[in-house]
This record gives structure tokens, sequence and C-alpha cells, in this order.
């Protein structure tokens, strides 16, 4: 299946997402600050408020944090003081949307994000 439609961000270098990462699927939790989530509440880390200035950025640096467990986002976000005032938001992730590392054993992953497949509208904020 293509998504020639949904185009990876141009920032992107030619080895982001990585050769070893999935398609994006199953259920996903994000920290947004928008209610509903917006666009904006799924940038990777090098577009985030706090951005990377650093000319050697990592592919998980293109990357937008996700966690498949609820538990364990609602710890994160309570162990980081940037993050206290964020939602939580649920939702199903597809193909359509892009790449996905493994998840850790704190349930994080990455997911390399493709433009403007309205992955906001999948999401709605739970806690």
């Amino acid at each position: 299946m293509t998504f020639d439609h949904c185009t990876w961000p141009k920032d992107f270098p030619n080895d982001v997402p990585p050769s070893d990462a999935s398609d994006a699927n199953g259920v996903a939790f994000r920290l947004v600050k928008g209610n509903p989530p917006s666009e904006l509440d799924f940038v990777g880390h090098n577009k985030e408020p706090h951005k990377k200035n650093s000319k050697n950025l990592k592919a998980a640096d293109y990357g937008t944090s996700m966690f498949r467990n609820l538990s364990n986002i609602e710890f994160a976000r309570s162990s980081f003081k940037p993050q206290r005032n964020k939602k939580i938001a649920e939702g199903e992730l597809i193909p359509m949307h892009g790449k996905m590392s493994k998840a850790n054993q704190k349930s994080h992953f990455e997911a390399w994000l493709r433009e403007k497949t309205g992955i906001e509208g999948c999401f709605r904020v739970v806690k």
C-alpha cells in the first residue's frame, strides 16, 4: 500500500525513519497541549520548543514520543516538570501515519510521522 499523498517531512534525512522501523499500528498514548489535540501536538522532537540544535541529530530526534501503556505515560508526565500540565490523548495508529520503533520496557516508542495524515483527529484526550 502506498501513501503518496502523505509525504515524509522534508527535513527527514535519508535514514529516517530507520530501516528496522515497522508500520505504525495499534493503540498509542501521547502527551498533548490541546483538547482536542492539534497537528502541532504531533511534531517530532526536532521541532518541539526545546528543539535540539545539534547538527548530529539521531533518527530518534525526528520521532514523536508515544507510549503503549496508560500507566507508563502517567508516570512519565508526573516525572518531568515541563510535562505535568499536558493532557494524555489516546488514539489508534495505522500504517498511513508512518513508522514506529519497537517499544521499550516502559512501553515508550518513537513514531516517525508522515505529514497531513490527520493523525490529530484519531486521538482524543482521556486524562
